[in-house]
């Protein structure tokens, strides 16, 4: 307060009464403390509407649309018990608030889902190091394979390519060729014919609330050097602060379970690192 009215006030003798009153009582930091720990309360008590039932109903059909949408899906792909499985988890507010709340919980496991499978896949690709001795060659020798499909972001590779003639070459093949776009294939990647497909089965799909370990760990993050914990600027004692992350935080944990369907030199990506 003091550095406020020297800010605002020229003549700081405005003030004096003030700051003489609020360095010995606090009234005015005590006074926006507990419109601080109302703001608090009033969230808890919004969140309490919103049960861990409740997000499985709403966002699980969701996200899957999006599993679904994406280029490189096939239904009728058999996933087995012995295919890749992952756990995936988003730690968010039980109060949706936000604009951009179902989006963001939506957009959340998509793009953990999509890393996930693009991750996989360029393990399994053949890469093409774009600063390599041998790139051109390289290059060549994938124009002249049965390349199928394309990942939007090759078109800008053309630039890597000295050599005019092939530069030429290479642009025609693009032209032949369907450029698709998608978020699994993340780098500069060429596919050739039946060379990628992939399914997935959602084992799980819940909510839990925010506990054991994990919630130690959340209220860690609010605890400063000199061992007082603060949280949007209240101050209050750690059992207050786990009582309150338990109640306006939840645990969204998705178990999934996908199969990769492709082939040897079926997938070529541009390594540009």
């Amino acid at each position: 307060m003091i550095k406020i009215a020297n800010f605002y006030c020229n003549q700081q003798k405005v003030f004096e009464y003030f700051l003489t009153y609020e360095s010995r009582w606090h009234g005015f930091w005590n006074y926006l403390d507990k419109l601080k720990r109302q703001e608090i309360e009033e969230t808890l008590k919004n969140s309490q509407q919103f049960s861990n039932e409740s997000f499985n109903k709403k966002y699980l059909s969701q996200i899957k649309d999006e599993f679904n949408k994406q280029w490189g899906y096939k239904s009728d792909l058999t996933v087995k018990t012995s295919d890749n499985r992952q756990k995936l988890s988003l730690l968010i507010m039980r109060e949706a608030s936000a604009i951009n709340y179902d989006e963001a919980l939506i957009n959340a496991f998509t793009r953990q889902f999509f890393y996930l499978v693009g991750d996989y896949v360029s393990s399994k690709a053949r890469d093409i190091k774009t600063n390599g001795t041998n790139f051109e060659t390289e290059v060549n020798d994938l124009l002249n394979q049965d390349i199928a499909f394309a990942t939007e972001n090759t078109t800008y590779q053309t630039y890597l390519i000295k050599d005019e003639k092939l530069q030429e070459k290479y642009n025609a093949k693009l032209k032949e060729i369907k450029i698709i776009k998608s978020s699994i294939l993340y780098k500069p990647t060429f596919i050739l014919k039946d060379g990628f497909s992939y399914n997935y089965k959602i084992l799980d799909f819940s909510a839990e609330d925010l506990s054991g370990d994990f919630l130690e760990k959340q209220v860690d993050k609010y605890k400063r050097p000199d061992g007082q914990y603060v949280y949007k600027t209240v101050f209050m004692s750690r059992e207050e602060l786990c009582r309150i992350l338990h109640k306006e935080y939840v645990v969204i944990q998705m178990d999934i379970q996908y199969k990769i369907d492709t082939y040897p030199g079926a997938i070529i990506q541009f390594d540009n690192k």
